[in-house]
């Protein structure tokens, strides 16, 4: 809840009141019944409830009825997040941010900064607020004859090397592969002491690490050398020891549900039960779950806009209606280092808002019910 309860008017900025609907504001605490938050400008400068909130004379107001107040969701692993089209389906869905863990333009290296015309297209696509924000990877880097796309290195001065590079072009999280067989095929594997020189070189310049894993047994070295997030559920059993581990190194696990959905279905496999169980383990025992689908990651028909089927998954392995709506919300920003800004609904946060029909505490398909979605303070949608 809000300390700021008596916002001041700003002549020079709009304000927008959105007024007498419930308040999940993504932090997992219980919701404010008859809400009130309050814009001004691109941030948000007060939550609570009605009684505690005093609402500016001049301002936009929004009564909300009947409806529900929450951030805007944040998928943290996408593909072909540079795509218009993408992104205006996503915000109009309420996805107000979407982290893209491999664009495809790969390096060597040695190569220099200022090069990566991903980076520039996703800087130039951030300055609209019809479309939804994008975070850029780095291509998923790996060894020769090892999984990724091209960004490769042989020792750890050249894992040092690449990720510096990366970095030097204003990259959002590093991204790297841990499999030695994926897609019906053997890859190699790089060793220890290069992923750690990976993680190591990106934490010590403020940038975080994804980590490619789809096997149980590739999960010791993510965890030991500090990876971020695991950007897949794995789809073999995990002992309760491994999990453990992983929630005590305060690592954050991605599901991509959807994902496993269709390659099950197109290869007659258990990859999504055997995730689903997995993911029902991490979360009973506490671990930290963050929204991700691997949109257009693989050959399928993925859900455009809202991710409906990773949701409905995430809702089948158990996970409670408000914990799918943290994992969206709270849980995402951390994993993409954006939670001083976005994330929760609180005074001094971007206001990215999406408001609902209904309460999805009671029925989580509510969240597709979009009513209004704000972009850094300004209405992208409202039907």
């Amino acid at each position: 809840m809000s300390a700021e309860k008596t916002p001041e008017e700003d002549s020079n900025k709009k304000t927008i009141v959105l007024y007498n609907g419930l308040i999940i504001d993504g932090t997992g605490t219980p919701p404010i019944e008859n809400g009130v938050v309050v814009i001004q400008g691109e941030r948000i400068t007060a939550v609570g409830s009605r009684e505690e909130i005093k609402i500016p004379q001049k301002a936009v107001k929004k009564n909300l009825e009947g409806k529900t107040i929450l951030p805007g969701f944040i998928n943290t692993h996408v593909h072909y997040a540079y795509d218009e089209r993408n992104l205006k389906k996503w915000l109009r869905a309420g996805i107000t941010t979407v982290r893209d863990l491999c664009p495809g333009e790969s390096r060597m290296p040695g190569s220099t900064g200022g090069n990566l015309t991903y980076i520039r297209k996703r800087d130039t696509l951030n300055q609209r607020t019809d479309l939804t924000r994008i975070l850029s990877a780095t291509s998923i880097m790996g060894v020769p004859g090892g999984y990724g796309y091209g960004s490769r290195f042989s020792s750890v001065k050249e894992a040092q090397e690449l990720v510096n590079s990366y970095i030097d072009d204003n990259v959002d999280v590093i991204k790297f592969a841990i499999t030695d067989f994926e897609q019906g095929r053997p890859w190699e594997l790089p060793t220890f002491e290069q992923i750690q020189a990976i993680t190591e070189t990106a934490r010590s310049r403020g940038i975080k690490t994804s980590a490619h894993i789809n096997l149980a047994e590739h999960l010791q070295w993510a965890i030991d050398a500090g990876v971020d997030d695991i950007a897949h559920m794995v789809v073999d059993p995990v002992d309760d020891t491994t999990i453990q581990q992983i929630i005590d190194a305060g690592i954050y696990w991605i599901p991509t549900l959807e994902l496993w959905d269709i390659v099950s279905s197109q290869f007659s496999l258990d990859y999504r039960d055997v995730a689903m169980e997995n993911l029902k383990k991490f979360y009973q025992v506490g671990g930290k779950i963050a929204l991700g689908t691997d949109f257009e990651g693989f050959m399928g028909d993925f859900d455009r806009g809202f991710p409906r089927t990773e949701i409905q998954l995430m809702k089948k392995a158990g996970m409670s209606n408000m914990a799918i709506i943290v994992a969206g919300t709270k849980n995402a920003s951390f994993v993409c280092g954006i939670e001083e800004e976005l994330g929760t609904l609180e005074a001094g946060k971007i206001a990215d808002i999406m408001v609902v029909s209904g309460n999805p505490l009671q029925d989580i398909t509510h969240l597709e019910k979009i009513f209004l979605v704000l972009h850094e303070g300004i209405v992208a949608y409202e039907k």
